[in-house]
């Protein structure tokens, strides 16, 4: 006893030929291609003849110059406006539709417009002529020495840039760039700083000292001069108190 497969939905004749809806058989691939018509099919386009033929193209036809003359004038709007206000149209609406159903053209091709030719007469369109080739400069080497040139200076320019130690960039030309920062800035600036003695009242301004241990003002200043030296190697605020051990 065969048990029939049973199909849903309706069975048309494309689904023997979509690739998509088709099974492969059994133990065999799936062929994808479309059927062909049969042998009483053309291939092409269809030749459609012309009644006239070659006589009616190798006379002048005055109708047919009519005829495309006529075509190409333009529609008058300003006479369709002026028609459709005298009938009682003026909403766009009904504007829109009177010029659907009336058609007025230009009586010749001077109202359509024409495009006024405003270039000057001793004007030459085109592409300009390439400017001839210098041979001299060519013979000479020119563009070598340039060139040669060129490199020297930039090879000069990297020279002196070398020996400043700051940033160092190129710009779009290739020429080395030497960015000047807040550090090396401060380093050129050199700032004077006034010397302002201590504030004490101005009634002891004027007041001189009662000891002087110098024997001249000399004496004095040396003996500042090599307490400065031998402060940095002595404890206290003021380098007063004794040396320092040394630190490793």
């Amino acid at each position: 006893m065969t048990i029939k497969k049973q199909r849903l939905g309706e069975i048309r004749k494309s689904m023997a030929t979509n690739p998509l809806l088709l099974s492969p058989p059994v133990g065999r691939p799936l062929v994808h291609g479309y059927t062909l018509p049969g042998p009483d099919f053309v291939y092409g386009m269809k030749n459609i003849a012309d009644p006239a033929g070659a006589k009616r193209a190798m006379r002048q036809d005055h109708d047919i110059c009519k005829k495309t003359s006529q075509h190409l004038l333009a529609k008058d709007f300003i006479a369709l406006n002026r028609e459709s206000i005298k009938n009682g149209l003026v909403t766009e609406k009904e504007q829109k539709q009177f010029r659907k159903t009336h058609d007025i053209r230009c009586k010749n091709s001077q109202n359509m417009g024409k495009i006024s030719d405003t270039s000057p007469p001793d004007i030459y369109f085109g592409v300009p002529t390439r400017p001839s080739t210098p041979i001299f400069d060519l013979l000479e080497h020119k563009y070598q020495s340039i060139w040669t040139e060129q490199q020297l200076q930039r090879e000069d320019r990297c020279k002196e840039a070398s020996t400043v130690k700051h940033r160092i960039g190129k710009n779009k030309n290739g020429e080395i760039i030497v960015f000047e920062t807040k550090a090396s800035q401060m380093r050129k600036a050199k700032h004077e700083v006034e010397d302002k003695g201590l504030w004490q009242m101005s009634k002891f301004k004027k007041v001189g000292p009662h000891l002087k241990t110098f024997r001249s003002d000399v004496d004095r200043d040396a003996a500042f001069e090599a307490h400065m030296h031998d402060r940095s190697g002595r404890h206290g605020i003021q380098g007063h108190g004794v040396y320092q051990p040394s630190k490793s």
